[in-house]
């Protein structure tokens, strides 16, 4: 996610949007947020998310079940 920032360190806040809106463009899963702060920022976002509309639960559902059935596949999980 660096690349978005052109070499640049992001804000917190910064870095916490752009997690946001890459789950908000479909991606399932983000990379990037290695410390609890990054971690509880950027899931009060996305519940934030949720709860104005923004953010549809639906997608989040289909999201969890494609990581879901991907972990199944490969002998993740059972």
């Amino acid at each position: 996610m660096k690349g978005l920032y052109n070499g640049v360190v992001p804000t917190s806040d910064q870095f916490t949007q752009t997690c946001v809106q890459a789950i908000k463009a479909g991606n399932d899963m983000i990379e990037g947020p290695s410390t609890p702060e990054q971690i509880t920022s950027i899931l009060a976002a996305l519940n934030a998310s949720i709860q104005d509309g923004s953010l549809p639960q639906s997608q989040v559902d289909q999201s969890v079940t494609r990581i879901l059935q991907m972990k199944i596949k490969y002998g993740i999980i059972k």
